[in-house]
């Protein structure tokens, strides 16, 4: 018994913490040296996925957590982490932001702010990537001017499986609930959930309810 526990800490904190961290690490150095106009800071478990365009950009602050390996999730399987930037994105994360098995995929502007929580299987674009009409030209790429920017603030936290589209705010502090769909502007300090996502609590009520 003693040894089977030996064991079971080994794989934790050797397999799924340290060797996936090593993983991370190696990832980071290599998209450092083949991507001029990409910055990061550190702590990633697991290996990403990354591509950039010429002239994209991506920024990413300090202390980014990132967990990019089912066998680290504790609550759902995802694919891993990746961020792709068409040669007119650009994408920019706080610091003190951590994301799990999220896709992000810019080809205007992308930006998470300081301290916010994203959770497995969300995604994030800016733009319909095909043009919408008409329907036999839908394989083409659609223009830039059909492309909005997405700006999430700082302390937002985003549940699971959440897809969020071009042109969306979300304001600071606010709580976007499972499987929500954002198609337009969500204000701070509020729960939202739903497809599309609308407002179902404010967060300072909830305060006052409960000091």
């Amino acid at each position: 018994m003693a040894f089977r526990r030996f064991l079971a800490r080994v794989y934790v904190a050797g397999w799924l913490f340290r060797v996936k961290a090593i993983v991370g690490q190696l990832c980071l150095a290599f998209y450092r040296i083949i991507y001029p106009d990409f910055s990061i800071g550190r702590k990633v478990w697991g290996r990403f996925e990354m591509m950039m365009m010429t002239g994209g950009t991506i920024e990413i602050g300090d202390n980014f957590h990132v967990v990019s390996s089912p066998s680290r999730s504790t609550i759902t399987l995802f694919s891993r982490f990746s961020l792709t930037t068409f040669d007119t994105g650009r994408i920019r994360i706080g610091n003190n932001v951590s994301l799990n098995g999220t896709a992000i995929t810019s080809k205007k502007g992308i930006e998470i702010g300081d301290g916010t929580m994203v959770a497995a299987n969300v995604t994030i674009v800016d733009s319909d990537f095909h043009a919408q009409w008409p329907p036999n030209a839908r394989l083409a790429v659609s223009t830039g001017e059909a492309d909005r920017e997405v700006v999430i603030g700082r302390n937002v936290w985003i549940g699971l499986n959440v897809v969020i589209l071009k042109g969306v705010t979300i304001g600071d502090n606010t709580i976007i609930g499972a499987g929500s769909v954002v198609t337009s502007p969500i204000p701070a300090n509020v729960v939202a959930a739903g497809n599309p996502a609308r407002v179902v609590r404010d967060l300072h009520v909830a305060e006052e309810r409960h000091p």
